[in-house]
């Protein structure tokens, strides 16, 4: 019996030791940060994310709270996702995901740049828009600063439509104009055309209309002998057609497209 004691307590002597001697290990100098470095980086300078980070050099390794770090991280408006990374036995990688610009909105005088999110990444007065989506709307908020987002609305209304277009389709695309109220979308292409899209109701049906609608465009250009004018999709069945020589009532009919495939 009391040799059974004794090894017990030697047992629990030796386990105490040996977690004290694992806390001591682990909180030496042996794992004192000396290097920090970021990652996934393209415009945001890394002195920016390790500024915003507040590591320092000689923390302990297992110290750094890494979710903490990472929100502090994600302050940065063009920074959509950080994540904290220890490289034992010394280093902390600050891997970051940057936001991308999506489109421009004309707005107030300026071009404010916003990401797939809606979220304002950037403004300017003047700059080359490239191959930016251009999204005009009704209503822009007055006052908006970097981080914020701008209308999530007409990002869940445009994105789905891009991501389904080709990219013929889409070079053919000049502006996307968004009507707040009514949450509902106009397309205008390079050539003019004003496509009625509407809401979101009869999203795929509208979709196949697409190319249809640029292929008539095109038809119409090249033969001379009409301009199109606006197509409307908001209603169900073969969309009304106007073109520029008709009158303001009548209309043209497109070549149909099987909305049931």
């Amino acid at each position: 019996m009391k040799s059974s004691l004794r090894l017990v307590f030697s047992f629990s002597i030796m386990f105490f030791i040996v977690l004290v001697s694992v806390y001591l290990f682990l909180h030496s100098s042996f794992f004192k940060v000396d290097k920090i470095y970021v990652s996934g980086d393209e415009t945001v300078p890394p002195e920016e994310v390790i500024s915003l980070s507040s590591l320092e050099k000689g923390i302990n390794i297992f110290r750094v709270n890494k979710e903490l770090t990472s929100r502090s991280v994600e302050i940065h408006p063009m920074i959509k996702k950080a994540n904290i990374n220890r490289r034992i036995p010394r280093s902390i990688e600050i891997d970051i995901h940057e936001r991308k610009v999506w489109a421009v909105v004309p707005a107030n005088g300026n071009l404010l740049f916003i990401d797939n999110e809606g979220v304002l990444l950037d403004r300017a007065s003047s700059a080359k828009i490239n191959n930016y989506l251009i999204i005009t709307m009704d209503k822009v908020p007055e006052r908006i600063t970097l981080g914020q987002v701008v209308n999530k609305d007409v990002v869940r209304m445009i994105s789905p439509l891009i991501e389904q277009l080709s990219s013929d389709e889409k070079r053919h695309i000049s502006q996307f104009h968004y009507h707040n109220k009514e949450d509902s979308l106009t397309i205008f292409t390079l050539n003019g055309t004003e496509i009625r899209f509407g809401d979101k109701e009869r999203f795929e049906e509208k979709v196949k209309f697409f190319n249809n609608i640029l292929l008539f465009e095109q038809q119409l250009n090249e033969e001379g002998r009409d301009v199109l004018k606006y197509v409307d999709l908001r209603f169900k069945g073969q969309p009304i057609v106007s073109t520029l020589l008709g009158s303001s009532t009548s209309t043209t009919q497109m070549p149909e497209v099987n909305i049931y495939e």
